[in-house]
C-alpha cells in the first residue's frame, strides 16, 4: 500500500486521524510503517520525476526542482541558501545542479552587490520557456500521486507531512487548509 492509499484510509475524517495518532498504542502499532511508506513514495517520485524530466529537458530531478522553485520566483535572484533551504537538498548536489544548469545555460549567476561571496542565481530566457511545461509535468504527478483523493484529503496529507518535516527540523511552509482553518495531524 503506497503513502497515498495509507493517507486516503486514514484521513476520512481529520479528526479521528488526530485523536488516532493521541493514542500510544496506535503509534505503537504503525512503528517504522509511516517511514517506510514516506521511502517508498520518495523514490517512487524520484523515479518519475527523473522519467520525466530526463526524457523531455535532459534534468535531472534536483535539476528540476531548482528550476521549477527559480521559475516561480518571477525573474528575482535567489541565493543559493535560500534554494538549499527550501529543497532541503545536501549542498553538494545543489551546488552541481546549479553548476550544470548554469552550464546548459538555464541560469545566470552574479554577484551580490556588496558581498561577492553570495551569488544571485536567476533563470535564463531559455528556462523561461520551458517554465509551462515544467509546470505541466510537476502539476501532473501531483495529480496522478494524489488520485483518489478529495481535495480536503490532499490537503491533509500535505499539513500532515510539512508538520512531520518541521518535528524533524526540516524545511516546511505553515499553510493552511484551502478553507482557511488548521488541519490537526
Amino acid at each position: 500500500m503506497c503513502i497515498i492509499e495509507f493517507a486516503s484510509r486514514l484521513f476520512v475524517s481529520v479528526q479521528s486521524a488526530s485523536e488516532l495518532f493521541n493514542k500510544k498504542e496506535a503509534i505503537h502499532s504503525m512503528a517504522g510503517h509511516i517511514l517506510f511508506l514516506v521511502h517508498r513514495l520518495n523514490t517512487a517520485l524520484e523515479q518519475q520525476v527523473r522519467a520525466r524530466m530526463s526524457e523531455r529537458f535532459g534534468l535531472t530531478t534536483t535539476q528540476a526542482l531548482v528550476l521549477n522553485f527559480m521559475l516561480q520566483q518571477n525573474g528575482e535572484p535567489v541565493c543559493a541558501v535560500d534554494l538549499h533551504r527550501h529543497l532541503g537538498t545536501s549542498k553538494a548536489a545543489l551546488s552541481a545542479a546549479l553548476k550544470d544548469l548554469h552550464q546548459q545555460g538555464f541560469l545566470t549567476v552574479t554577484s551580490c552587490p556588496g558581498d561577492d561571496r553570495k551569488k544571485q542565481i536567476r533563470p535564463t530566457d531559455k528556462a523561461a520557456a520551458l517554465q509551462r511545461q515544467i509546470q505541466e509535468q510537476m502539476a501532473g504527478l501531483e495529480q496522478q500521486a494524489c488520485r483518489g483523493l478529495t481535495p480536503g484529503q490532499a490537503d491533509a496529507v500535505k499539513l500532515c507531512m510539512e508538520q512531520m518535516l518541521r518535528n524533524l527540523g526540516g524545511p516546511a511552509e505553515d499553510r493552511s487548509s484551502r478553507d482557511g482553518r488548521k488541519i490537526q495531524c
